[in-house]
């Protein structure tokens, strides 16, 4: 695969690994305009005057930075940061590149390193743009390499669709956080991280704007590390989650003013005897799922401890919703929470709205009530330590709310919640060695 091709698939982002060099540092602070003595703020140096153009191509050859006096820098064809070489772009310059043009970093190779270093500050901000307004492909990193970016503008980036910004991991533990944003700004094309890639600590203030349809690509690797910023002036103002595997480790998913979208199923948990992994869902998120998606809380069945928890803690003022990607959707457009294994005690789902689930489950279930399906919202497919639901709605669901589908004891989940529109039972029976005869619907 040549590399305009790789930025043409692999729509990976990986903004800025923290680090002034390949060897990962930590990126120090942003120059100060303070007069030393603290008396009076020293105006900020102009940017010098340009004397480029200067043309690059092909691939470096040892460590090099390009000025802002020989701005703009032209990248004729894709250039490439490798062989643990560093590319310094240095504030007030300005990086144009031809039409399908782009910049890698590490890539090829399996592994290779590199760095790319462009920090700027709010007076002296680095550029990267087409050159006379050409569309051009994408900084693309691939893990062991690394980038940091700070006080960076991105525009006319994403040829063909892809994503501006890309980076993408080795696609096994541990995650490769090796791309450092900072006032990041990218106009007209989305951004991406892959295959167990995110974002290094710190970073913060991302804009994406613009893009044709979401802003950003990221897999459940890349949620604790997601920078603030805004997400907003796109197609289609959420935030894609992409399935690499499972969440796997302690993972928070944070507010971003935007919703997330999962396409696939969202999974917590590595499978049995894997150490146990909660995902934590700040207040005021909402997640839309696609037809046939669910949140799975374990995805295995048996009687064996779960390897996930969730803990969604809304609150009244701003509760997590999790819904369907529908534009007008109707219940049962996707299927829902479903918790394999043996429920831990760690989990917690308050002040949360559950709507338009009950989907086909493809499961049928033990229960002690005369049921013609066990679809639901809400599914145990093994008892819960305790009804940790609170303060839940359950609205427009096919099938049923909860569904206790296994033998032992039954829990109250209708409780402090509240059901609207619910096809069948709010809660079901489990199974039992002798159950009531006839079967009940419902509790």
């Amino acid at each position: 695969m040549n590399t305009r091709s790789l930025f043409a698939s692999s729509l990976l982002f990986v903004l800025a690994g923290c680090a002034a060099d390949s060897t990962g540092a930590s990126p120090g602070p942003v120059p100060s305009t303070e007069a030393p003595d603290g008396s009076s703020p020293t105006p900020a140096a102009a940017c010098p005057t340009p004397h480029g153009p200067t043309l690059h191509a092909g691939e470096i050859a040892g460590d090099e930075t390009w000025t802002a006096e020989g701005s703009p820098h032209v990248v004729s064809r894709n250039f490439a940061v490798r062989s643990g070489r560093t590319l310094t772009i240095a504030p007030c310059a300005t990086v144009q590149f031809e039409a399908g043009a782009g910049l890698s970093v590490a890539f090829p190779g399996t592994p290779n390193t590199g760095s790319l270093v462009a920090v700027g500050d709010a007076e002296h901000p680095i550029r990267f743009e087409g050159r006379d307004g050409a569309k051009w492909a994408s900084i693309f990193v691939a893990a062991p390499g690394t980038a940091r970016l700070a006080y960076v503008d991105l525009k006319d980036g994403g040829e063909a669709g892809v994503p501006a910004l890309q980076m993408e991991g080795r696609g096994a533990m541990p995650v490769a956080a090796g791309l450092f944003v900072d006032h990041v700004t990218v106009s007209g094309a989305s951004v991406r991280t892959a295959r167990m890639a995110a974002f290094a600590e710190g970073s913060e203030a991302l804009t994406v704007r613009g893009a044709p349809g979401r802003p950003l690509e990221i897999s459940e690797h890349t949620l604790s590390t997601l920078p603030s910023g805004s997400y907003t002036g796109n197609g289609i103002d959420e935030i894609e989650l992409a399935r690499d595997s499972a969440v796997e480790v302690d993972t928070t998913m944070h507010a971003r003013g935007v919703p997330y979208h999962v396409r696939e199923s969202l999974r917590i948990g590595k499978g049995q005897g894997a150490p146990l992994a909660t995902l934590h869902v700040e207040e005021g998120t909402t997640i839309r799922f696609a037809k046939g998606a669910a949140l799975a809380v374990e995805h295995a069945t048996g009687e064996f401890p779960a390897s996930g928890a969730l803990v969604a803690v809304g609150s009244a003022a701003r509760p997590i919703v999790l819904t369907s990607d529908q534009a007008q959707p109707a219940p049962g457009a996707w299927r829902g929470l479903w918790f394999g294994g043996v429920p831990r005690g760690e989990n917690r789902v308050e002040h949360v709205t559950i709507s338009y689930a009950g989907g086909d489950c493809g499961c049928v279930l033990s229960s002690c009530s005369a049921l013609t399906t066990s679809d639901g919202s809400v599914i145990f497919t093994q008892a819960p330590p305790a009804a940790f639901f609170d303060q839940v709605t359950i609205a427009h669901s096919k099938g049923h709310a909860f569904v206790l589908g296994y033998a032992g004891a039954a829990f109250d989940f209708a409780g402090r919640n509240t059901f609207d529109d619910v096809e069948q039972c709010n809660v079901t029976l489990p199974s039992a060695p002798s159950c009531p005869s006839p079967r009940p619907a419902c509790q």
